[in-house]
Parts: C-alpha cells; structure tokens; sequence
C-alpha cells in the first residue's frame, strides 16, 4: 500500500506539471457556480456538466478564490480544458465552489482575473441551510458541539481565522467558512460585495434551491438562457450530496428564523422577488 501510495501521488503531480505547462492553451471560466454552501451547488454542477456544450474542470470545486489563490494565474488555468480548435459550437467551462460567495476577499479576485465571467448563486432557507451544514460537519467528523452550542460559540471561533485573513490576504480561513452556520446565511451582507462587481441578472444569477430540485428544467432553462447557451435536458433528476437525517431543536430553529428575518427582507428588496423560507 505505501508504494501504490507513493505513486498514485508522484503520477499526481506529472499529471499537475503537464496541465500547468499546457496552460496558455487551456480556457478561463465562463461561469462560477459561487455558492452557497449546501444549497445545491453540486447538483446544479452535475446538470450543466452534462450540457453538450460545457466541459467541466478538473474537479468541481477549484477552490482557487478562496483557498489557492496564491498559486496564480497558471495554476487556475491549469484546471480547466484545452480550449477547442475548433470554432463551430460555443464551448464553454466553469467550475463549482461554494464558499466563494461568503469569502470577502473573492468578490475582487474574481473581478481582477476573470472580468467577463459570469456568476450564478444558489441559496436555501438560510435556518435549513444553517442545519443542513451542522449536520454535514458532524457527517464528516468535524463537529462535537451540539447545535445551539455550535450557534453560541461561533464568533468566537471564527475571530482567530478572520483575523489572519485580514493580515495575509492568501490565508485560508477554514475554520471561520467550516462553523459559519448563521454567516453562511447572510445572504445580503455577502451580495452586496458581488453586485459591486457583477450586476444582478446581467452577470449574476440568482437562484433559489428548492425550485432547483422541485422545478429543475424551468431552473435549468433560466441558467442556460443566462450563459446563452441552448436549452437542454439532463440525463436524469438527482439530488447530489444528500446529508444524514438528525432531529431538529424547534426552539433553536425558531431563534434563527428571527436572526434571519431583516437580513431576508434585505435580500428580497435587492433582488425584487421572495422565496417562501420560514
């Protein structure tokens, strides 16, 4: 196992040096799937994927803005497909990674690297979304607190990380991103930063989950009509990514559905429609 392990990683990084060297002939993302986390970005990734004319990065979520982001121009390129030779049908390429949306630093990256690129958001009742990344982490082993517990200490264990990131602008903030259960959900707090740079409906789409996966052709028209590209209908209906069940705490969610009450009116004067959250 050690030796297969040796080199599966030496066979990883040959296939990283050539894609690095190939790079100015690889594309730019047309379209950023921006976020918000557990909200259905890796569902909406699994249907554009199968558009005939996307081809999708390396891996879905690059996480370059937030997280690599001091590796470069020629890194990021590197993750995307050759550009075709071709100059019959309009290809395109984009990648998925959720946290770009809350990280306070990515909004300009993009802008300074990618201009033209377009961006599509997709949000979820913020107090399910809330509830929805808990249980993801305790999923995967990164939460021992229970719920409320969770809620209470989360400026204090974010204050480390958001800190470092104001004072090394190529910090990654995990563990801030990782336990941001109520920022995760500030949706008009972290659009505000993106319309500086991306006007609504021309550059940047705004979706809502539930109609992703009640409605997904009539969602998946509104994106393609948004990148131009023809409508298209997938090979099947999935729900990717899909969490554990755990009982809820009706008294915590009612508290967040009142700590997100103003943050949503804000939102839905912004973007002048409703979502029918709690």
């Amino acid at each position: 196992m050690p030796a297969d392990g040796t080199t599966g990683r030496a066979v990883s990084r040959v296939q990283s040096l050539l894609r690095q060297l190939t790079a100015p002939a690889r594309m730019l993302p047309d379209f950023l799937i921006i976020g918000a986390p557990k909200a259905g970005t890796t569902s909406l990734y699994a249907y554009l994927s199968d558009h005939p004319c996307i081809r999708p990065a390396i891996t879905k979520e690059v996480l370059f803005f937030d997280r690599r982001f001091g590796r470069g121009r020629n890194y990021y390129r590197s993750c995307f497909p050759i550009r075709p030779l071709s100059a019959g049908r309009q290809i395109m390429t984009g990648e998925a990674s959720p946290y770009y949306f809350q990280h306070p630093l990515v909004p300009e990256r993009v802008a300074g690297m990618v201009p033209g690129v377009r961006c599509i958001v997709i949000l979820r009742d913020p107090v399910e979304r809330a509830w929805s990344h808990y249980r993801h982490n305790v999923r995967h082993g990164r939460e021992t607190l229970s719920f409320r517990e969770a809620l209470e200490r989360e400026e204090e264990r974010a204050a480390a990380d958001r800190q470092k990131m104001m004072e090394n602008s190529v910090y990654f903030p995990a563990g801030f991103l990782q336990y941001s259960y109520v920022d995760g959900g500030r949706y008009a707090t972290h659009l505000k930063r993106w319309v500086k740079h991306f006007p609504l409906d021309g550059r940047l789409l705004v979706l809502e989950s539930s109609r992703l996966f009640r409605q997904p052709q009539e969602t998946l028209k509104k994106v393609t009509e948004f990148l131009g590209l023809p409508e298209f209908r997938p090979d099947g209906v999935r729900a990717e990514n899909v969490g554990i069940r755990m009982e809820e705490d009706p008294e915590v969610m009612e508290y967040l559905t009142g700590v997100f009450r103003e943050e949503n009116e804000e939102l839905f004067r912004m973007i002048g429609r409703r979502f029918d959250w709690r």
